[in-house]
């Protein structure tokens, strides 16, 4: 008799540690997605402030390169 019951709370525990071990799984799998997703939006970020840097830069190296011709001009 007891050892039907302690081999019943075995397999009770067995099962409950299968479900805990699927929940966690389960989870392990949407907090993977939710980083994946996160990754990508942190990309598209990057690239759009890299896309801003190169529009400031050239409209920097156009402003210096045309304070220059109107300095040449204005020299003569």
């Amino acid at each position: 008799m007891i050892g039907s019951i302690e081999s019943s709370v075995l397999v009770l525990e067995k099962n409950e540690f299968q479900t805990i071990t699927f929940r966690h799984k389960n989870q392990l799998q949407v907090l993977k997605r939710a980083v994946a997703e996160k990754d990508l939006e942190i990309q598209s970020k990057l690239t759009e402030r890299r896309t801003f840097e190169w529009i400031s830069f050239i409209l920097f190296l156009t402003c210096l390169g045309m304070g220059f011709w109107i300095y040449r001009l204005r020299k003569t």
